[in-house]
């Protein structure tokens, strides 16, 4: 099975996080069982959406976007579920913080 991580490039101030933490914040977020919203949009609406991210994306193909409740939009480019509870399982394994990078390693269960 192909290692599943998320990777997190921080801006200043890197530090690890407790992994006790972040699987409690999402265990909850699972109970909730929140809807995930997708949507695409033109390069111009998601710099209105998304200001603060770093990379640049083509600004001639339409940006896949996911977006959770009240939280800001981000992107992505994998597999959507429809709702935060068929993320029952996931485990957060590790983490790794490495320069201004943070890795956080998980397994599906």
């Amino acid at each position: 099975m192909q290692p599943c991580y998320i990777k997190y490039e921080f801006v200043k101030d890197p530090q690890e996080l407790d992994i006790a933490a972040i699987q409690k914040e999402f265990d909850e977020l699972v109970l909730q069982d929140l809807p995930l919203e997708t949507m695409f949009v033109e390069h111009a609406k998601f710099k209105e959406l998304c200001p603060k991210f770093r990379y640049e994306l083509p600004a001639n193909e339409l940006i896949s976007l996911v977006k959770i409740k009240s939280l800001p939009p981000c992107p992505c480019c994998g597999t959507h579920v429809k709702s935060l509870k068929y993320l029952a399982g996931v485990k957060v394994t590790k983490q790794k913080l490495k320069g201004n990078e943070l890795t956080i390693h998980y397994d599906i269960a």
